[in-house]
């Protein structure tokens, strides 16, 4: 066994989040900011309750468990039935959501909703619980 404990530690790399959150009228808004070394991977993941629909402007999927979306840009709405959740401020520098180091992998029962970048990063990402109407032809 190697004396882990009595080593001198080298190449120590600082990784520093800040999360404010921000209550507004409908929701929420978090303030992100992540600092230290640069140029670290970083995700922020949202983990939905599966079997509703991924709504962007130009896109809409199934959120099925164990499956991921990467929000790019803009906002989504996800909803299952009446409720609805928009996610606002989507950003997307990679798309490394599970390989990343001392990350926990993505959960099989959820479904999830990633944005990704590298540090040093700063920013807002609004979380807005309205109950919008369903969109026609919609089954949920």
């Amino acid at each position: 066994s190697l004396p882990h404990d009595r080593r001198e530690h080298t190449m120590v790399s600082d990784f520093d989040v800040i999360v404010e959150v921000i209550p507004s009228e409908h929701g929420v808004r978090l303030d992100i900011k992540i600092d230290g070394t640069a140029g670290v991977l970083t995700k922020i993941e949202f983990l939905l309750t599966p079997g509703g629909w991924f709504d962007t402007t130009d896109l809409r999927i199934r959120g099925d468990a164990g499956h991921l979306a990467v929000l790019k840009s803009g906002s989504a709405t996800y909803r299952i039935g009446a409720d609805a959740v928009t996610i606002t401020g989507g950003f997307a520098e990679h798309n490394n959501v599970n390989n990343m180091r001392g990350s926990e992998s993505q959960l099989t029962d959820v479904f999830s909703v990633y944005c990704t970048g590298y540090t040093p990063l700063k920013r807002s990402i609004e979380l807005s619980r309205e109950r919008p109407p369903l969109p026609r032809g919609s089954d949920s």
